[in-house]
């Protein structure tokens, strides 16, 4: 008698949203979906029914490093000390890359008999067909999938079960993680100070979470310039320094790091062995304008001899509303540590794709910068009508740079589920209740 045979499918959402908020506080439901068992009978077979022994359901991140090169077209480099780039940009058929998957979570079904499980289908090419339903809770705090020229951020659910006659079953469906971010504020501040500029001295950078469209991102920016270093020659005249214009550009921060596996749960305890930065202009604009300061302090006054007067500029940056931006991703998604998978995996479910072919652990972040150019004057004016009577050349305080948030906000209002939080994982399920004495 020939053995009935088996086939093994998933059923399972495309995409899982995670949500987060600037507190650190995050939710993320479950993974749920279906495995799909299908028995076809031999037709001289008799009526023998095939269970199974296990059915294990596993959610696999896999983190690819590329030795492709860093892409050029159209884009900007910024050659500094540290910073991966090559005057070569060819892609060829031999680029290798190095994977480190990890099992996020695994959860083991205990499928007793297969006959008491609902059957919703039958087929003379498939046979019977039954649906075990599943969930899996996930840690909240996952990178999103993305793709990157140094690398990419993949996650699959795996299947696989055994039957009772013996025979190993697999399946697999790849899932998009996606991040959400819930402002809890509307407005970000970033200051930067720069001690040793003869003209700028200082910016601060406010950004509009509660604003950004998908073509728009407001901010404005707050600059404090140093005054003329001498007023000017005649009383009927004063002097001041002028913003003519600024030339703003977002770029892309692709870091890949590579750490050897460490027994300490503390990241800055485990030694760091490549770093690769790969920056990349996304998009760029010039503002023109006129922004004038206040005028210079007289000679005789003293005391505003260190004070810097400031101009408070609306930027406007803009980008086509095709414009992809990648997720941004930080290192601290990688705090927590998962098993790795390896060719010592019994299961047959995790195929070369689902192995790692390195024991580094490779770390994948993302992050987004907005670089800003300005350009001064220093104007003379008629103290009577305002008329310019004077104009030095411009000057150009370069690569002011400030982090910049670039996210997906979540829909709605998300207050009370974050503070629900995320289910327990499954190692976090108490093994038995706790107990209790009688008062």
């Amino acid at each position: 008698m020939e053995a009935n045979t088996g086939n093994l499918r998933l059923e399972i959402p495309r995409k899982h949203e995670i949500f987060f908020n600037e507190l650190g506080d995050t939710h993320s439901s479950p993974i749920s979906g279906s495995a799909l068992l299908m028995i076809q009978s031999n037709k001289n077979s008799h009526a023998e029914f095939v269970d199974l022994e296990y059915l294990k359901i596993s959610l696999i991140r896999d983190v690819t490093a590329s030795d492709q090169n860093c892409a050029t077209s159209g884009e900007h480099l910024l050659g500094r000390i540290n910073r991966w780039f090559t005057t070569n940009p060819k892609i060829t058929s031999h680029d290798t890359t190095t994977r480190n998957c990890s099992i996020i979570e695994e959860v083991t079904l205990h499928v007793p008999h297969l006959y008491l499980e609902p059957q919703v289908g039958y087929s003379l090419q498939e046979g019977r067909t039954y649906k075990i339903p599943f969930h899996i809770p996930i840690p909240a705090d996952l990178p999103s999938t993305l793709t990157t020229s140094l690398g990419d951020i993949t996650y699959f659910v795996v299947a696989s079960a055994r039957t009772t006659r013996g025979e190993n079953l697999s399946a697999s469906e790849e899932i998009t993680l996606l991040q959400h971010l819930i402002p809890e504020q509307d407005l970000v501040q970033r200051t930067r100070t720069y001690r040793n500029s003869n003209f700028v001295t200082k910016i601060i950078l406010t950004q509009n979470i509660a604003a950004i469209t998908n073509s728009k991102l407001p901010a404005t920016a707050e600059v404090f310039v140093r005054p003329p270093a001498t007023p000017a020659g005649r009383s009927t005249e004063y002097k001041c320094v002028a913003i003519r214009g600024i030339q703003w550009r977002i770029e892309e921060v692709i870091k890949l790091v590579y750490e050897p596996e460490c027994e300490s749960e503390s990241r800055s305890e485990c030694s760091q062995i490549e770093d690769k930065i790969c920056v990349r202009e996304i998009c760029k604009g010039f503002q023109k304008g006129y922004w004038k300061t206040l005028p210079a302090a007289k000679s005789t006054d003293q005391s505003a001899d260190c004070e810097d007067s400031s101009v408070e500029i609306a930027l406007e940056i803009e980008f086509p509303e095709s414009q992809v931006f990648i997720p941004e991703v930080d290192i601290s998604c990688y705090e927590a540590s998962f098993s790795r998978t390896d060719s010592s995996e019994s299961s047959a479910s995790f195929q070369p794709s689902h192995l790692s072919t390195t024991q580094q652990r490779i770390i994948l972040t993302t992050e987004h910068r907005l670089r800003l150019d300005i350009s001064t004057t220093e104007d003379t004016f008629d103290t009577c009508d305002h008329s310019l009577v004077d104009r030095k050349p411009l000057r150009i305080a370069n690569n002011a740079s400030f982090p910049l948030q670039i996210v997906d906000k979540a829909e709605g209002n998300m207050a009370e589920l974050l503070s629900q939080g995320s289910p327990p994982r499954y190692e976090e399920v108490p093994i038995s209740p706790p107990k209790y004495h009688d008062e």
